[in-house]
């Protein structure tokens, strides 16, 4: 199995990566910005400093990673793309249980 490239670059032992901290980071999108974010903001991205929980909105995921580190150049960013997915259509995609 191939190394993932950021292994390579920079490895596990040295990533200051809390898990706690993106936990509380992907938790707080999912129960505070979530139901304020979709579907108004469908097709941007979302940075969230996992320390802070300061965020940012974005039209592009490199923007929204800049814009983050000017505010907050060190710790994890958690960056999530803003997708409203529609129910119905989820359910022909997945399939529904029977």
């Amino acid at each position: 199995m191939a190394e993932p490239v950021i292994d390579k670059l920079i490895p596990r032992s040295e990533r200051n990566v809390n898990p706690q901290a993106a936990k509380r980071a992907s938790e707080f999108y999912d129960t505070v910005l979530k139901a304020t974010l979709e579907p108004k903001y469908d097709g941007q991205y979302v940075a969230i400093h996992a320390d802070s929980l300061d965020c940012v909105l974005e039209k592009g995921m490199g923007k929204a990673t800049r814009a983050m580190r000017e505010i907050h150049a060190d710790g994890y960013v958690l960056l999530r793309y803003i997708r409203t997915v529609d129910p119905q259509l989820a359910s022909r995609i997945i399939g529904t249980p029977r």
